[in-house]
């Protein structure tokens, strides 16, 4: 696995063409605005909710950066900041070749339809406070799960994902495995892969991010609490993975994690 350590602007320009090399693109220059934007929305404080660290949403931002998609599918709404930044930093990119794919480019799947870390306000309220003018360009949909984004995605087009939502053991699985039947290639960015070492006593740890990140049978990405994985060519190491997690105790009641298990396995058994 490689490492990185994008902490600030100075951190991301230097890391920048390394990363490009690690998920396999051309080394290119950040867009025009790009390094600007993410410092700006990076800057603690900047908005009154929660907000991805920036170690996480500089990476993030690099990720979408690089891989420069047509259509980003994200599992965990919340307030929607971490929809918003991708959103902005693939605009920027598609911008800079003077075009701009049509309609949404962002997707974000919540099971809820309220966000209430800080105060209850509906899922995705903060796009319109982080990037107001991309509110075409993100589609929010609250009260599903992964197994919707099939009804989202057209041919090809997904190549980057972003699995931010439950984070107990097996969720995480079933988010990835339910996206990547619908990517030919690409990478998938997990969040809070090292979520039990920073939860502390807060709440209990959540390893399922973790499991995932750490098991994954091909080639990986890191950044502290934050990586990505890239889909292996041979989908069939992916049903290693799953029998290696199955033997790792589930974190969700036992309704939840069979009902999970179930769709797993149907999901392994249409790997080619």
């Amino acid at each position: 696995m490689t490492t990185f350590h994008l902490r600030d602007a100075e951190t991301y320009r230097a890391e920048y063409a390394r990363l490009a090399d690690a998920l396999g693109v051309p080394p290119v220059a950040p867009a025009p605005g790009e390094v600007e934007f993410l410092s700006e929305v990076a800057t603690p404080g900047r908005f009154p909710f929660g907000m991805m660290p920036a170690p996480d949403l500089f990476f993030a931002g690099a990720v979408a950066s690089l891989l420069r998609p047509r259509l980003t599918i994200e599992i965990g709404t919340a307030s929607g900041f971490s929809a918003s930044v991708l959103a902005k930093v693939i605009v920027l990119r598609w911008q800079e070749s003077g075009e701009l794919p049509t309609g949404p480019i962002v997707h974000t799947i919540d099971l809820k339809t309220e966000d209430q870390r800080d105060e209850v306000r509906p899922v995705g309220y903060a796009i319109e406070r982080v990037t107001p003018e991309l509110g075409a360009q993100i589609g929010v949909h609250p009260l599903r799960d992964s197994s919707y984004v099939s009804q989202l995605v057209r041919g090809e087009e997904l190549t980057l994902a972003f699995v931010d939502g439950n984070h107990q053991h097996p969720w995480p699985l079933h988010d990835v495995m339910q996206l990547q039947t619908l990517m030919k290639s690409g990478w998938i960015l997990l969040h809070d892969i090292n979520l039990p070492a920073i939860s502390g006593q807060a709440y209990a740890p959540r390893f399922g991010a973790k499991y995932v990140f750490d098991f994954w049978p091909e080639e990986r990405v890191g950044a502290g609490n934050i990586g990505a994985i890239k889909l292996p060519d041979n989908r069939n190491s992916l049903g290693d993975l799953v029998a290696r997690l199955r033997e790792l105790p589930s974190e969700v009641s036992p309704n939840g994690w069979k009902k999970r298990w179930r769709e797993i396995d149907a999901l392994v058994k249409k790997l080619p």
